[in-house]
């Protein structure tokens, strides 16, 4: 299997629907629709399910009630359960209501939550399952879905990145995890039933957080108290001019780079790492760039994570960037956002600019995660563009930089 590299992607999409911010009887029906679901039945023996690797998440093939067409759901246990819009007209659902629900980049619309009659994963299925109908082909025409943690949550998951397999346990009682780290968490509501456990950083910042497969990040730091850490106090972080970041509905509206010492929840240490900015509530996440070096165990039922390392693993602390992001905007790849001082940044590369070609390949049809294969398969970028200030054709040539080379030293 290929090694992938998160931290060399085009741009960061945390795949997240955060609360239900409707008052009245929709935030009701809509809190008892998350709430409800069960397992069709209890699993006498292992389940283990053949997954593929889209950029940072795995992916597995899923059925809705009694079609046998297998769909392409990523699995993303820092969500609620999504069903792509156009596959959810093939559908009739037992019940359905309208929310406003946000984003991971505070970005809000009207979502309508249906009710499933059954998902299924393999043998492991869930009755009566809710799911948000969102559009996801937009990212890639290959996803119909997310299969969130509460789905998941009945179950004990194992998500093996390195051998691509996910599996759903018969049993965790009386199982051995030798060689794991065994942490408690909790199922948060609020995220989905995303498995949330406590942890510190730079022994000063206490917060809860979420293990989060649907960020490509090691971790990352809400907004409204990143002034509370010790290194972007002595302003050792990058900034952004535009969005270095994405929810299912929009872009971020500014993005920060942190350098940190240390990330600690019970027997997880993370040394030294660098951290982005997310838009949640008092909510750190824990990404695929560091899960991916484990073999992963939620027990949902038991409240119970095991995190068993690879003898080969490495965290990838490197920050590999061209330094810029992108969205799409009427149909044309447009650069949303840029890490000041990146490659892009000094080659000249604007907000605004249209991006017509990557190494030779036009971008017209081109999905964002096909972006981010071209940007994470080579060390050079050849980049055709449109200066959005001048309506002029231009071509230049990035060289991948590491990121965390641009933190101002600290002035003591």
């Amino acid at each position: 299997m290929k090694p992938f590299h998160s931290r060399q992607s085009l741009f960061l999409i945390c795949f997240l629907l955060v609360g239900l911010l409707n008052t009245g009887c929709s935030a009701i029906k809509g809190v008892s629709m998350v709430r409800g679901g069960s397992p069709q039945s209890i699993l006498t023996n292992d389940e283990s399910v053949k997954a593929e690797q889209m950029a940072h998440l795995l992916t597995v093939k899923v059925r809705i009630d009694d079609s046998p067409e297998d769909l392409t759901f990523m699995v993303d246990t820092g969500a609620l359960t999504v069903i792509d819009e156009q596959v959810a007209k093939r559908f009739a659902f037992k019940d359905s209501v309208t929310n406003k629900v946000a984003d991971s980049a505070g970005n809000k619309k009207d979502v309508r939550l249906v009710q499933v009659n059954r998902i299924s994963v393999g043998k492991a299925a869930v009755s009566d399952c809710a799911a948000a109908v969102v559009d996801m082909k937009k990212f890639n025409p290959k996803i119909d879905g997310l299969l969130g943690s509460n789905f998941l949550r009945f179950f004990t998951v194992q998500l093996d990145y390195r051998n691509q397999r996910v599996t759903f346990l018969s049993k965790s009682e009386g199982r051995s995890f030798d060689g794991a780290m065994k942490l408690p968490m909790w199922k948060n509501m609020k995220f989905g039933f995303a498995p949330t456990m406590k942890c510190e950083v730079d022994g000063s910042v206490a917060l809860d957080c979420m293990v989060d497969t649907g960020h490509d990040a090691i971790a990352s730091f809400p907004l409204s108290t990143l002034n509370k850490l010790p290194h972007f106090k002595s302003g050792e972080y990058i900034s952004s001019n535009g969005s270095m970041g994405a929810g299912v509905f929009g872009k971020d509206r500014e993005s920060y780079l942190v350098k940190t010492d240390r990330i600690a929840s019970g027997p997880i240490t993370i040394e030294n790492a660098a951290i982005f900015s997310n838009r949640f509530e008092d909510v750190m996440t824990l990404g695929a760039a560091y899960l991916k070096n484990f073999m992963v165990t939620i027990d949902y039922p038991a409240s119970l994570l095991y995190l068993k390392p690879f003898d080969d693993r490495h965290l990838e602390k490197e920050m590999m960037s061209y330094g810029f992001a992108v969205s799409y905007e009427k149909g044309k790849a447009i650069v949303s956002g840029l890490w000041k001082g990146s490659a892009a940044d000094k080659a000249g590369l604007s907000v605004g600019d249209e991006l017509i070609a990557l190494n030779g390949r036009e971008t017209a049809g081109m999905s964002l995660f096909d972006m981010m294969q071209i940007t994470k398969s080579s060390e050079t970028l050849s980049v055709s563009y449109i200066k959005g200030s001048s309506g002029n054709k231009s071509e230049l040539t990035l060289r991948k930089g590491d990121l965390t080379l641009l933190f101002p030293r600290s002035p003591s």
